[in-house]
């Protein structure tokens, strides 16, 4: 079981993303599960992910990498011995650290487990504003990444794309970064 953990902030595209992947993965004859981890009590992208062949569980009410762990754990478990998946995409909060979650996950025991890079999502149009707001989940997010994706390009200014590019090839040298169209 391959696990694949996309994250981002609110709006940067994490759930689009994450549609269209699962559909190429169902499409190529992969058994994909995504798990859709929300803050709140009631979850609203694990509708929204749900197609034809597609395993979609929701995790509410807290944050994976911290007060969900335990969750976390039962429906990895649950899935490989049910579903028996292929790939697992998890969508962690946009207050999440991808890195301590794959670290958790790295922990739990389960048989036959890999990991694709850790991706976090970025929106130009929002970084600047989010990185001032809240530095340290962006900091973290960005350097806990393996890719960055620069998402929605089509969408903001020139200037602004290239500024963020700038400010995540400073926080991540070592990331490989991706720039894609919103649509």
């Amino acid at each position: 079981m391959k696990v694949m953990i996309i994250g981002g902030f609110l709006g940067s595209g994490k759930t689009t993303a994450i549609q269209r992947i699962s559909r190429q993965l169902s499409d190529a004859g992969k058994r994909t599960a995504i798990i859709v981890n929300e803050i709140g009590e009631i979850g609203l992208d694990g509708e929204t992910l749900k197609s034809p062949g597609i395993m979609t569980q929701e995790l509410t009410s807290g944050c994976i990498c911290c007060t969900l762990k335990i969750s976390m754990q039962y429906t990895l478990q649950t899935l490989e011995e049910e579903f028996k998946p292929d790939i697992v995409i998890i969508e962690p909060t946009g207050i999440a650290f991808p890195g301590q979650i794959r670290e958790e996950i790295e922990v739990m025991g389960l048989s036959e487990l890999s990991f694709a890079p850790v991706v976090t999502l970025v929106d130009p149009g929002r970084f600047g504003t989010e990185a001032k707001e809240i530095p340290r989940f962006i900091e973290t997010q960005v350097k806990e990444a393996e890719i960055l994706g620069i998402n929605k390009v089509d969408v903001a200014p020139a200037e602004i794309v290239m500024a963020t590019e700038q400010m995540l090839a400073e926080l991540n040298p070592e990331a490989r970064s991706l720039s894609f169209q919103q649509k």
